[in-house]
């Protein structure tokens, strides 16, 4: 395809797009040529619900992140030897899904009974409908839990991963996906920021304050980090709820081009402040170890 931009496009946004394209220029890896950039933007402007990830994965390519990106997307769980895996807030199952094909023993537990009968009729995966106090599990029951955005809709975390720890196998993992209380999207969006959520997000997570619900539950800390791996999401949602907020106007169900633009663009920023302070990312990830048993 042609690395001109459409006239029709430029003509809205030309000027727009010129900052974007040399905001770009200014971060990118020098080895992604300008032609590279502008006929993925313009690409993106004529056809981006179908082309949109192509986009996404040359911010990842540039940014190292595609790596991080696949951590998080499999809870860190790529390199460990399959047992049995608990995941808390499963929706409809898609993660447990992959972990099954990859050799795991898995369970789900969702509040939605709608998604959890997806999960059985689409992926015949074993989803629970109640709360983890009441799934009924034995001690040391797990080799892996994962909660992927579920802390901070929980009343008493610390509650919650003692819980987690009991049920875990002696040297079983946890892993915590939440939004960053201190990440470049929320410190630019205030009030606006897609992280907060309310009501439904009753607390927003620090990695400090991760760190110190964790190891109050007992749990041993293997890792704590922030990552930008999927800002353009929140960092979309947020722009959303700006524009919308300055113009007193309902939320538009689905982000324009441009703000899927300017949220890649952040992102990248995102990515690269976080190499130095690791905690400008729009998600904290967190992993744990239960302490294993000493032999008497």
């Amino acid at each position: 395809m042609s690395a001109r931009p459409s006239l029709a496009f430029l003509s809205s946004h030309g000027e727009l797009f010129l900052q974007i394209v040399r905001f770009w220029l200014n971060l990118f890896d020098p080895r992604i040529s300008l032609g590279e950039i502008v006929s993925h933007l313009c690409e993106a402007s004529i056809r981006y619900r179908r082309r949109i990830h192509r986009l996404i994965a040359l911010r990842l390519r540039a940014s190292g992140l595609a790596r991080e990106r696949e951590d998080v997307s499999s809870r860190h769980l790529q390199g460990l030897p399959p047992g049995r895996l608990l995941d808390i807030g499963c929706g409809d199952g898609e993660f447990l899904y992959r972990m099954k094909n990859r050799g795991w023993s898995v369970v789900g537990l969702d509040f939605d009974e709608q998604a959890a009968r997806a999960a059985k009729e689409q992926y015949d995966i074993d989803v629970r409908v109640c709360r983890l106090e009441d799934m009924g599990c034995q001690d040391n029951s797990f080799d892996a839990v994962t909660m992927n955005h579920v802390i901070e809709h929980v009343f008493d975390p610390v509650a919650t991963l003692r819980e987690i720890c009991r049920i875990l196998k002696p040297g079983g993992i946890v892993v915590s996906v939440t939004p960053n209380a201190e990440s470049l999207g929320q410190r630019t969006y205030g009030p606006n920021w897609r992280g907060l959520e309310p009501p439904r997000h009753i607390q927003i997570f620090s990695r400090q304050a991760m760190e110190t619900d964790h190891r109050a539950a007992g749990l041993d800390l293997v890792r704590v980090y922030s990552t930008a791996a999927n800002a353009w999401v929140i960092l979309s949602a947020s722009i959303q709820l700006a524009e919308s907020a300055m113009a007193k106007s309902e939320i538009p169900q689905r982000p324009s081009i441009i703000n899927l633009l300017k949220a890649i663009a952040l992102g990248y920023r995102e990515a690269r402040m976080n190499v130095g302070r690791r905690s400008d990312g729009e998600e904290n990830v967190l992993l744990a170890r239960k302490e294993m048993a000493v032999a008497h």
